[in-house]
């Protein structure tokens, strides 16, 4: 690579972060009593509520897993409350109020209400929470109320999903039947759609829109906007709460898109390579993002770094209710909880997860068949791809140890990922032996 497209990617990178810095100062512009009206409006029509859900571990329910998708979003709520008099503070290191013996959701209510002083709680910052969700609110509710925010989040995932299906089958459409199971999952198995609150719900929508960029893009002809496109794709990942398991969704079906649909003209080798080179620079986009926002933290709060590295370090190690938190422990409870994501229904829980296997041991047979039979590694490599899946949740599962145990409720709900393309795998097999067979007659 040149001295001066790496001078590029560079100028992309900080223009893309500093826009979103320019995002969040602008929203933390919009009046607070705005925000304190729309939160007494939600209240009093019943949209959101103080109502505190069993979120203690060992008791894993769908009123916890919404419980704490509940407690995020009032997090967030309190941060769209407070105002610190630097408004640049507020973009990058945002503060919310937290005290007067009360949990989140039953501050925000009482603090809106007028039935609290501001001036007696303490303020809290916490740089890492910084995901868009609070920009989010702040532009979104001058015009809508809680109601409609969380509607049109659903409805545009719901649309986002369908479209990708679309230009997949304008760009390759033979790799429509192994997405639709992918699409499937996520609409109804996946737990963030239906029951996730606007914290988590942000995540998802963002990973869908990242993909549809690029098919559009590769759709427009300009696939050589593609590596600045997923570098700016993972920078903004970076600033949505990328702890919320979106992430797990990302890398599988950025993956997907680059090499079943937008380099499909390439040889097997070459797709992969070109896949390699957009998960990289989407990863340094992520990664790199999150980083800026700590540096940029320091300027007002000089043990933010030291907070940081203190909070990744306890997600990746230690115990959890005086056990040892190992991967092994972490997996199996969202294997055992997975049905929470399914509504409850364990039915359909358990046809997703032993199903999946049997897709899984199937496309690997499929796949090495078609390997044999053709004298060529290309079926192993489109294998690989699909592997990304299972190997970047079980990865995250096992690396946030810490964090997939404390929170498998909601946590486990990116077991998805793994399931889906386990049968996306499969279909993807039997498609290529029917073209085959089709061909020998």
């Amino acid at each position: 690579m040149s001295l001066r497209r790496v001078l590029l990617f560079l100028v992309v990178f900080v223009l893309a972060n500093v826009s979103f810095i320019a995002l969040h100062y602008y929203a933390d512009l919009r009046p607070t009593e705005l925000v304190k009206q729309r939160v007494v409006h939600s209240i009093k029509t019943g949209d959101i509520s103080e109502t505190k859900y069993p979120l203690r571990f060992g008791y894993p329910s769908l009123l916890a897993t919404i419980g704490l998708d509940h407690n995020t979003d009032c997090q967030i709520d309190l941060m769209a409350l407070y105002r610190d008099k630097d408004p640049l503070k507020n973009a990058i290191v945002p503060g919310f109020y937290k005290g007067g013996g009360l949990d989140f959701c039953q501050l925000r209510s009482k603090l809106s209400l007028g039935e609290v002083d501001a001036a007696k709680l303490r303020v809290m910052t916490k740089p890492r929470l910084w995901h868009g969700a609070k920009a989010v609110l702040l532009l979104s509710l001058p015009r809508l109320d809680y109601h409609q925010i969380h509607n049109l989040i659903k409805l545009s995932t719901y649309f986002l999903y369908g479209f990708i299906a679309v230009m997949i089958a304008l760009l390759a459409r033979h790799m429509v039947w192994p997405y639709l199971p992918i699409m499937m999952t996520g609409i109804f198995a996946s737990g963030v759609v239906v029951q996730g609150g606007i914290s988590y719900a942000i995540p998802h929508l963002w990973v869908l829109a990242g993909v549809t960029s690029l098919l559009l893009v590769a759709a427009a002809g300009k696939r050589h906007w593609m590596p600045l496109l997923s570098l700016v794709f993972g920078c903004g990942m970076g600033f949505v709460f990328v702890t919320s398991g979106a992430l797990m969704l990302a890398l599988p079906l950025l993956a997907f898109a680059c090499y079943f649909v937008i380099y499909q003209d390439h040889a097997a080798l070459a797709k992969l390579k070109y896949t390699v080179v957009i998960l990289v620079l989407f990863m340094v986009g992520c990664v790199g993002s999150l980083l800026f926002k700590q540096l940029a933290s320091l300027l007002y709060d000089p043990n933010a770094w030291r907070g940081f590295v203190d909070m990744v370090a306890f997600r990746i190690n230690g115990e959890v209710y005086d056990e040892p938190a190992t991967p092994a422990r972490a997996i199996a409870l969202q294997l055992k909880w997975y049905h929470l994501a399914t509504l409850g229904w364990e039915g359909l829980a358990n046809f997703l997860k032993w199903g999946s296997v049997v897709a899984w041991v199937l496309a690997l047979l499929l796949g090495g068949y078609h390997a044999l039979r053709d004298r060529n590694l290309a079926p192993l490599v489109d294998l690989s791809v699909f592997a990304i899946a299972p190997l970047v949740v079980f990865a995250r599962f096992s690396i946030m140890d810490n964090h997939s145990i404390i929170h498998v409720s909601y946590v486990g709900r990116y077991l998805f990922v793994a399931l889906c393309f386990g049968f996306a795998a499969l279909v993807y097999f039997l498609l290529r032996l029917r073209e085959k067979s089709q061909a020998l007659r």
